[in-house]
């Protein structure tokens, strides 16, 4: 999936259109947004001392606030390219424990995640690609990028005696975006997105203390994917 993503981002960025040799101020923009992202349900791994199978967790879904930065070029009536800065501030995953296949009734696991992403995004718009004449400015865009998953400390409640503790990794990263701009004045227009995110893996480290307050190594850290699917309302001002 993600080598098509980035056949894709490949093909949408080598248009001849997309020449930014001589660039007209007037087309630039700066964004600043927020709303909500919201973290799939997803199963994580732990390799512990003990053979295969290895422990899993399985984490509902979560959401958490997403604050947005970036600047623009508007290079025709077609295409837009944007430079973004992303950070959803904070997931509290919670979830049952799994020792070996086996469920452990009374352990449920939380942990918090965060996620910062830069990315360069393409946007298409679809009023020009179907000769509509219209205020509102729908697009599809396609962005990839870098992301910094922090995972904090995994504990176990209610007895919070197990933990493992947090890390933090840098991943590639790319999404999908469905939206629309509507212009406000000559200098300011509204953004209403919703996006589909692939943020890579989250790892703990493989310190840990075990329910009887041992601290052992673990033989593989948590592991688990991150995707979001995020909905953000912003501003752009142009130039």
């Amino acid at each position: 999936m993600r080598q098509t993503v980035c056949i894709a981002f490949i093909l949408f960025f080598s248009q001849p259109s997309l020449s930014m040799a001589q660039v007209d101020w007037d087309n630039v923009y700066l964004k600043l947004g927020a709303g909500m992202a919201y973290e799939d349900s997803t199963n994580g791994t732990i390799g512990d001392l003990e053979d295969p199978p290895y422990d899993e967790v399985q984490f509902d879904s979560e959401s958490s606030a997403a604050y947005q930065l970036g600047i623009g070029y508007k290079i025709d009536s077609l295409f837009t390219v944007e430079l973004s800065l992303q950070h959803n501030a904070g997931f509290e995953l919670e979830g049952p424990y799994y020792d070996n296949g086996i469920l452990l009734a009374d352990a449920k696991t939380t942990v918090d995640l965060q996620t910062t992403a830069v990315m360069l995004n393409g946007q298409l718009d679809m009023a020009t690609v179907l000769n509509l004449d219209w205020k509102v400015r729908p697009y599809i865009g396609l962005g990839m990028g870098y992301v910094n998953n922090k995972l904090d400390t995994l504990t176990f409640d209610p007895a919070n005696a197990g933990r493992i503790e947090g890390d933090s990794e840098n991943n590639f990263a790319w999404k999908v975006s469905l939206g629309a701009t509507f212009p406000l004045t000559e200098h300011f227009a509204f953004d209403l997105s919703y996006s589909y995110a692939d943020y890579g893996d989250a790892n703990s480290s493989t310190d840990s203390t075990d329910l009887n307050g041992v601290q052992v190594t673990l033989a593989s850290p948590l592991t688990f994917d991150v995707t979001t699917q995020d909905i953000l309302l912003s501003v752009r001002y142009l130039f």
